[in-house]
């Protein structure tokens, strides 16, 4: 009998350590429209953005694309299945997370696309993403971009939409909200991060402009934002 209560223990302790991992998925999207961007994803801060140095058993998803003159992107996913610390063998472990590491890091260090683009597609492809994420309540979507859109959308090089950006922003999110009417992205958890760094006074100057209304838009999306300048504003948890 003591044995029989001693088993049902174990397997009941097993399976709430099991129950109780939190999958965190982390969605990187490099806009590689331009060559000089200040701020590129780098495979310490992305990682250490999953927390496995804390709970490596947990499982977790790396999700990575790239944002160009295409309207869709390919995107790659990886994922390291989680296990219990009673069950499994801690080396072993370790060695499948410092794996999952050294893919990200052979992912985001590989020779990017160096043609020229003159078109920029950015909106469609994050909405996408975001709604590639709904159904994974602990992600997080990292921009790695100025957020300037250069399409039929909207372009910089089109001065009747900068003056409208500038004088009638109202009008450019709508534009904006309309594409974003065929997605479901009805409560999404998503948290969706910008990282980007201006270079002059004149890139602050429109980054801005466009922060303001990338603010607007996930702020009616009901999808929480927030603009960043590099990943070390985290630390490394």
């Amino acid at each position: 009998m003591k044995m029989k209560v001693a088993l049902l223990l174990v397997i009941t302790v097993s399976a709430c350590t099991s129950i109780n991992h939190k999958e965190n998925t982390v969605s990187v999207l490099e806009d590689v429209t331009e060559k000089h961007f200040l701020v590129r994803p780098d495979s310490a801060s992305i990682a250490s953005r999953f927390g496995l140095e804390n709970n490596p058993w947990q499982p977790a998803i790396f999700r990575y694309g790239t944002l160009s003159s295409l309207r869709h992107t390919e995107r790659h996913q990886y994922r390291i299945k989680g296990e219990s610390s009673l069950m499994s063998n801690s080396i072993t472990r370790r060695g499948t997370v410092e794996e999952f590491h050294r893919t990200i890091s052979k992912i985001l260090t590989s020779g990017k696309d160096s043609t020229e683009h003159l078109r920029s597609n950015l909106w469609l492809p994050i909405l996408e993403e975001i709604q590639q994420l709904k159904d994974h309540p602990q992600a997080e979507l990292y921009i790695f971009s100025d957020g300037i859109e250069n399409s039929e959308l909207f372009s910089l090089s089109n001065w009747e939409d900068v003056k409208l950006l500038a004088e009638e922003p109202v009008v450019i999110h709508q534009r904006f909200i309309e594409v974003a009417r065929s997605f479901d992205l009805s409560e999404n958890s998503t948290q969706v991060f910008f990282v980007y760094r201006p270079e002059s006074i004149e890139e602050d100057r429109t980054f801005t402009m466009i922060k303001r209304l990338y603010e607007g838009l996930f702020h009616e999306l009901e999808i929480q934002v927030t603009f960043v300048s590099n990943l070390n504003v985290f630390g490394h948890e």
